[in-house]
């Protein structure tokens, strides 16, 4: 049983982890449980294991990045759904805690405002902080067992839309969120971006897609999951099981010339995927490259294939198209890679596109002095997009 698997073989993986279901407490008063399997293309990240009642849901979740790890849940709801407690343990894939890292954390709710307290292996913190109503508490952004007694409610009141805030475990603060039904579908609305969901008729989440977010996750749903033999498993796996940041920093520095240039991006992984066209969409502005936005540094005024750029320092995006990419240079820096300004734009350069005879994995960004001249060259699946560069 792989967990770094194509998307054929995940077929196979999520076989051999579904149980048959048994009769459950949850089953018995009207609840649900089941398990989701979490992909980033044909890597599983993580694994959810969850009952669910109409006063309680619990469970576990496995998650790999950027060290492999296993917490439990258990959150209690009032009458209308809305978190009253939640009770944490965090630990390794064996359940022992990990070194230097908390241990539990609790959250009590009281009226509009919740106390978070953390422990660790030889202290507490505990902070206090504003709690809207219509409040989900959530163990991350890839998690979805509690969405699933909101649907529920909605599918039984007929409603097709909430509002929601979304507290993360361990955040010291909620975020607006809103969740929408429309058939056998549903979208969740989270920081501008909708994750698509199947829902039945009774608010269960069969599947989710994630490839309009930042995130970029596939999720299926199974019965039951043996989280035991899932984590010994995963243990044994090169590493630990541990996938490290799903996307790591890295700096590039280059003299072209007089020119000294310096890059700093972020580094995505291919994982089976189709990048551009799939991953990085035609007809809108990319990051190039993930999380922080693509910083980019020029001590002296250079020529990007015939347009000047002033010494100084900038973030880098690109609008691909099935036509033509355009290179972006931003005058804002220091932002996230979501928080693109078109208005801070100082020049769109149109780059040069080329077939690789073999795809790369990871995102590469490098600058190619040659002679007096250079290249800065991006390179992904089997694409590179380049431009000239020469200092002024």
């Amino acid at each position: 049983m792989s967990f770094r698997s194509t998307s054929t073989a995940l077929t196979r993986v999520a076989a051999a982890l579904a149980l048959a279901l048994p009769s459950t407490l949850a089953a018995q008063q009207g609840g649900t449980s089941g398990a989701f399997i979490i992909r980033l293309g044909r890597d599983t990240i993580g694994v959810e294991q969850f009952t669910s009642t109409a006063q309680r849901v619990t469970g576990d979740i496995l998650l790999r990045s950027p060290v492999a790890r296993l917490s439990h849940y258990d959150v209690r709801l009032d009458a209308q759904g809305n978190p009253t407690r939640v009770d944490v343990t965090l630990g390794g894939l064996n359940g022992a805690p990990r070194p230097s890292q908390p241990r539990a954390l609790t959250i009590t709710f009281h009226g509009d405002s919740a106390t978070q307290v953390i422990t660790w292996p030889d202290s507490t913190s505990t902070n206090s902080f504003a709690v809207p109503s219509a409040t989900v508490a959530l163990p991350t952004n890839t998690s979805y067992a509690l969405l699933e007694p909101v649907f529920a409610r909605m599918r039984r009141s007929g409603t097709d839309s909430v509002n929601v805030n979304m507290l993360f475990f361990g955040s010291p603060r909620t975020f607006p969120a809103s969740l929408v039904l429309h058939g056998d579908s549903a979208t969740w609305w989270l920081f501008d971006y909708p994750t698509r969901l199947r829902v039945d008729a009774n608010g269960r989440i069969q599947s989710v897609n994630g490839q309009e977010t930042t995130v970029k996750v596939d999720v299926a749903r199974v019965p039951r999951v043996d989280m035991k033999a899932v984590a010994a498993r995963i243990a044994t796996e090169p590493n630990g099981g541990n996938l490290g940041q799903l996307s790591s920093r890295d700096t590039v520095v280059a003299s072209v010339g007089t020119a000294r240039l310096w890059v700093d991006y972020g580094r995505p992984q291919r994982r089976g995927r189709t990048i551009f066209g799939g991953v990085v969409p035609w007809g809108q502005v990319w990051r190039t490259g993930a999380n922080a936005a693509t910083q980019f540094r020029t001590s002296v005024d250079l020529d990007v294939n015939g347009v000047t750029v002033p010494a100084g320092t900038y973030t880098l995006w690109t609008l691909p198209s099935e036509s033509g990419t355009q290179l972006i240079v931003n005058k804002q820096t220091g932002q996230w890679g979501t928080e693109y300004d078109p208005k801070q734009d100082l020049v769109r350069i149109p780059m040069t596109t080329s077939r690789l005879d073999a795809p790369v994995e990871v995102f590469t960004i490098a600058v190619e002095p040659r002679g007096d001249a250079g290249v800065l060259a991006m390179r992904w699946g089997d694409m590179e997009l380049s431009v000239p560069v020469h200092a002024k």
